[in-house]
């Protein structure tokens, strides 16, 4: 079996081809790849932007403890700043 100069010329054709194949697609993964990081990057500053919303829904305080204060905090604004001394 021997090959002439056609069948080489297709080889390297044909090589030629995978090659270029093998580097659209390293091409392309590199494009999703930084598609990807990108938008990692941009939902990563955005999550910096606005702080996380807490999971807990109770107060800090207790019901009581809130009404105390405010209860206090009425007081204090009502009062005057001669009470006491007269």
């Amino acid at each position: 079996m021997t090959f002439g100069a056609a069948d080489g010329m297709v080889a390297d054709a044909v090589s030629m081809v995978l090659v270029g194949v093998m580097w659209v697609l390293s091409l392309a993964v590199l494009a999703g790849v930084a598609y990807v990081m990108g938008k990692w990057l941009r939902n990563r500053e955005e999550r910096r932007k606005r702080p996380a919303v807490p999971q807990d829904f109770q107060p800090a305080m207790s019901r009581t403890t809130m009404r105390s204060v405010k209860k206090a905090q009425r007081r204090s604004d009502n009062a005057s700043d001669l009470d006491g001394y007269v």
